[in-house]
């Protein structure tokens, strides 16, 4: 079997990652994959995923994990960009409501999953949303 340069990098990162392990997470039940969405290119075995609803949540998740974290919002990227091997990987998609809108002002803030069209979802009621896209 040949495997692409991409596979072998892939493989070869994530056997490195496995190895390099603490004894606690390798005797876990199988540590939970991260697939990336954008494209299926990249399949990651992350040691713990959450998906908090708020930023408490966040911050909760951070005080306990002390090794590398990673982000994942709407996980259109197609790189694998989203994800480390045996990190903590933040799925931020709960993070997506409305924090303040001001249509006056044009101003809208909003939590760190929120997506592009639910932006535009919520901001078309006042007329401003894009109109091309």
């Amino acid at each position: 079997m040949s495997l692409s340069r991409r596979e072998f990098l892939s493989r070869s990162l994530t056997a490195a990652a496995v190895a390099a392990m603490p004894q606690a997470v390798m005797g876990a039940a199988e540590p939970p994959h991260v697939r990336d969405a954008g494209g299926g290119l990249v399949d990651v075995q992350v040691a713990d995923v959450a998906r908090p609803k708020s930023a408490g949540d966040v911050q909760q998740s951070l005080q306990r994990w002390k090794g590398q974290v990673c982000i994942g919002g709407a996980r259109y990227s197609m790189g694998g960009q989203i994800a480390a091997p045996g990190s903590l990987h933040l799925d931020m998609r709960g993070l997506n409501k409305v924090i303040a809108f001001d249509p006056a002002l044009r101003v809208i803030r909003v939590q760190a999953g929120m997506r592009w069209r639910d932006v535009q979802d919520a901001i078309d009621p006042h007329d401003l949303s894009v109109r091309i896209m």
